[in-house]
């Protein structure tokens, strides 16, 4: 591991490695936009992904979480 990497950084790497179907990522804020860039990198590098806004969840786009 990295200097200076969590720990639990490379078991959360094999966690989202593992998964079934797709990465859902959601923030609001300077957070959020900061989120909204690593979904886009995931999905760039193989991992599908989606970024939810947290508060437009409750307006329908909660649908896109399968």
């Amino acid at each position: 591991m990295a200097k200076g990497m969590p720990a639990d950084f490379a078991a959360a790497a094999q966690l989202i490695l593992g998964l079934e179907g797709r990465v859902i990522v959601a923030g609001i804020g300077k957070s959020g936009h900061i989120r909204r860039k690593i979904s886009t990198t995931l999905a760039s590098t193989g991992t599908p992904s989606d970024f939810l806004h947290a508060s437009a969840a409750s307006n329908g786009d909660l649908g896109m979480v399968t």
